[in-house]
């Protein structure tokens, strides 16, 4: 329901937007850090007023095998060699409902596009699209039996979920392959052109 700004609150809204703008114009540079701020704007924008869902990281178990925890309490592993310890959920704009039939996932292809998680820009193909993320990839990953059989020789990638390298600052999703003839998963960079056969998996 739309709601009119006026008097105080109007004033006081728009002197904190001029604020921003202020910090934006310092001689000296703006002293935070301007990806999160225009993250936190694209939200805002979007009527998102609380920060989306986090997968939190549980620590690393023996075997050098990093774990993270969603907020349902399942857990799934992310090998070490994919997914390892300098890997951190950077955005999660996956909302899966509760009614979620992974029988009637979408494929969208997207070869020769890329992902700008830090400006929240996606690959045409699935702009205003309802992307999937890491929590349903685990349903398929876990699930290998039931991934249709056109999936086979496709790469399926899981758009909702971004993954930052600490250590590189490259940006990641997750994706599922069948080259080696059976169901294998690996990460795929977000700067990077996809190759033919590449698809987001998608809502209905």
């Amino acid at each position: 329901m739309a709601t009119q700004v006026a008097g105080e609150q109007y004033y006081h809204i728009d002197g904190q937007l001029a604020e921003i703008k202020r910090q934006l114009r310092q001689p000296a540079g703006y002293p935070f850090d301007p990806n999160q701020l225009q993250q936190a704007l694209q939200l805002v924008i979007e009527g998102k007023f609380q920060p989306a869902p986090k997968i939190e990281t549980a620590g690393t178990l023996a075997g050098g095998v990093g774990w993270k925890v969603f907020k349902d309490g399942q857990i799934n592993p992310f090998d070490v060699d994919f997914l390892g310890a300098s890997m951190e959920v950077f955005r999660d704009d996956e909302h899966l409902p509760d009614d979620w039939d992974p029988y009637a996932t979408k494929l969208l292809d997207t070869v020769g596009q890329r992902l700008y998680p830090t400006s929240f820009d996606t690959c045409s193909a699935t702009r205003g699209q309802k992307k999937l993320g890491a929590k349903a990839f685990w349903w398929y990953w876990n699930n290998p039996t039931k991934i249709p059989k056109d999936w086979r020789k496709k790469y399926v990638c899981f758009d909702a979920t971004i993954f930052c390298d600490n250590n590189t600052g490259e940006f990641y999703v997750l994706y599922l392959d069948h080259e080696s003839g059976s169901c294998g998963w690996d990460t795929y960079r977000t700067d990077e052109s996809r190759v033919k056969g590449t698809f987001s998996a998608c809502l209905p």
